[in-house]
Parts: structure tokens; C-alpha cells; sequence
């Protein structure tokens, strides 16, 4: 597998913003502002290929008549025979062939729901290969397994970011956990991650360009709401971030309209079109004023 020149954005093969994270509570158009507003063309690609993650029941939103978007769900007849080794070598072909095929955009909604597979395979693999004398408690090999299901789901997200897809986007829910692991108060400061177990939440938004936290207003009199992204961490938000040069990234507000053009604009140093595209879809200025990041 070839290291590659990093080049300049007019030069280069890989898009500005091309691998993102949303996170956030359901609800939020996490997939809406996929299907909405992500590249359905690049160069000679062509098309989005979603792909709901096993266990990811959100699928609702995805439009089944879209000649564009090449929309794949998980099924199973009978949950009781479910493999997890089955599962995973399912997505990952899947994942590999998508990235082997002409799409423009890969799209993996509900991640958080992938992570329990490997760690049911690892599992199975640990208790296939207990030690002699075991006792046949799980929760003794939980640690090991939580290690081999960390590297190998990591490794399946390393694949899918390394691979020459123009565009990756993955969805994630939120969840609360403590700032310091250690602090088990109930008092203790918490912060919001990708719902993924222990520092697999904390360190799997550092593997994108972009990992943004998902949040809406509430509904108005016509019960429509307006989504937002977080661009930093602010408050209790701690995972959101967006690697530009630091020229770049002080440009960007802390909170964006949920669009891929706005962020992509943002990313590459067009602020003033991404502002004007923003107060085009927001039809006020009073949200992009860049606001200070709170700790």
C-alpha cells in the first residue's frame, strides 16, 4: 500500500472535507443532512452508497426511489442464529467492494451500532481460547476482549479512511461519560463523545478531517427546526473538531448550518462564500458570528 504526496487541494485526488463524523442524539438530521446536501458526483464518480450498520434501525429517512443513492440495510430472518464472525465479514465485504466500486460518497450510518459485533466476535474468541482452569465467567475476559475489539474495529475504520472513496461521512449517537475515568462521584464533569465504549469514544473523532456534533433547534410554530453543527468543543461537547490550518480554522464559527457545501467552503478558506451560502440557507446572521470556545 503506496504513501502519497500530500498535494495541494487544486492538485490533489482527495477532496477538502472528505472524511467526516457526525454525532449527536437522534433526531438531529445526522442522515437527513447526508442524503440532503453530500456529493453525488466526484470527477468520474458517481452516486452515494449508504450503508445502515447491523443493529441501526434509523434507516426510515433513507428514500427507496432515489436513482442516486444506493441504499443497503441489514436483515436477518432468524436473530437467534446471528453470527457476529458472520456479521462483520458481511460489512466488511461490503465495505471493501464499495470502496473497489465508482461511488462518490460512502455513507456509514449508526457506527455505534457496529462496535457491539466485534466485541461479540472477540468474545467468542476469548472464551474459544480460555485459559486452562478458567471458571467459565465472561466478565474476567472482558478486558481482553474490549482490547481485541478496540484494534480491530479501529482497524475497519482505518480501512474505510485510507481508502480512495472521494467522500466518507459515518454517523455516531452521543453519550455522556466522565471527563476523568478515575472520578466516579456522581458529581464527576462529564462531556459528550461518539457512543462508542471508553477511549474508543474519545479518540475515534480524531481519525477524521471533521467530526461534528449534530443539534437542532426547537420545533416552530409550523413545527420545522433548523439544524446546526458544532465545529469545536463548547460546554459539554468535547469530540467536535475540525483540522484546517490554524489560518483556516479561525474563520469558522463554532456552529454552521447542517449543509456539506458550507462546511466544505469553510474547510478550504472560502469563508466569505461559505457565509454568504450560510446566511442564503439561514436567512439570518445572528448564528454565524465565530463565538469563543468555552472549555
Amino acid at each position: 500500500m503506496p504513501i502519497v504526496r500530500l498535494l495541494p487541494a487544486t492538485d490533489s485526488d482527495r477532496p477538502v472535507a472528505s472524511r467526516v463524523a457526525i454525532y449527536g442524539p437522534t433526531g438531529k438530521f445526522k442522515t437527513t443532512s447526508i442524503i440532503k446536501t453530500w456529493p453525488r458526483t466526484y470527477k468520474d464518480h458517481e452516486k452515494i452508497a449508504i450503508l445502515s450498520y447491523p443493529g441501526e434501525k434509523g434507516w426510515g429517512t433513507i428514500p427507496r426511489d432515489d436513482p442516486e443513492i444506493l441504499a443497503s440495510v441489514w436483515e436477518i430472518d432468524d436473530i437467534e442464529k446471528v453470527n457476529p464472525h458472520a456479521v462483520i465479514k458481511e460489512v466488511e465485504k461490503f465495505t471493501a467492494d464499495a470502496a473497489a466500486s465508482n461511488v462518490a460518497t460512502f455513507a456509514g450510518d449508526g457506527a455505534h451500532k457496529l462496535y457491539p459485533w466485534y466485541f461479540r466476535r472477540a468474545l467468542l474468541d476469548k472464551i474459544a481460547n480460555a485459559p486452562k482452569g478458567w471458571d467459565g465467567d465472561e466478565d474476567k475476559l472482558f478486558g481482553p476482549t474490549y482490547g481485541q475489539a478496540h484494534n480491530d474495529y479501529g482497524l475497519y475504520m482505518t480501512k474505510l479512511l485510507s481508502s480512495t472513496i472521494p467522500y466518507v461521512v459515518v454517523t455516531f449517537w452521543d453519550s455522556l461519560e466522565r471527563l476523568d475515568p478515575e472520578n466516579t462521584s456522581r458529581s464527576a464533569p462529564k462531556g459528550q463523545y461518539p457512543d462508542l465504549p471508553g477511549v474508543m469514544g474519545r479518540n475515534v473523532g480524531g481519525e477524521f478531517s471533521a467530526t461534528l456534533y449534530a443539534e437542532a433547534t426547537e420545533p416552530d410554530m409550523r413545527g420545522r427546526s433548523r439544524g446546526f453543527w458544532v465545529t469545536r468543543p463548547e460546554g459539554r461537547i468535547r469530540a467536535a473538531c475540525i483540522k484546517v490550518p490554524p489560518g483556516i480554522g479561525e474563520k469558522i464559527p463554532v456552529r454552521i448550518p447542517q449543509h456539506f457545501d458550507v462546511l466544505q467552503m469553510y474547510m478550504s478558506g472560502n469563508s466569505v462564500g461559505a457565509t454568504e451560502l450560510a446566511k442564503k440557507l439561514l436567512g439570518s446572521e445572528s448564528i454565524l458570528a465565530p463565538l469563543a470556545s468555552k472549555p
